[in-house]
C-alpha cells in the first residue's frame, strides 16, 4: 500500500451523524491548532444534540 490512504465505503449524498472529518484532516496534516479547535466545536454541537452538521 505505500502509505496510501484507501477508503472501503461508499460515499452517499447527504449527512452523516458520525464523522471522522477531524481524524481525516489530522491524516492529512492540518496544524494542531486546527483540528483542536475543530474538536472543541464537534464536542460543543454533540453535547447540544446537534444530528445534522451539514445545516
Amino acid at each position: 500500500m505505500g502509505g496510501e490512504i484507501v477508503f472501503l465505503h461508499r460515499i452517499e449524498r447527504g449527512a452523516e451523524s458520525s464523522s471522522y472529518g477531524v481524524h481525516v484532516a489530522r491524516l492529512a496534516g492540518l496544524p494542531r491548532q486546527v483540528t483542536e479547535r475543530a474538536d472543541e466545536i464537534l464536542g460543543r454541537l454533540e453535547a447540544e444534540g446537534v444530528k445534522d452538521f451539514a445545516g
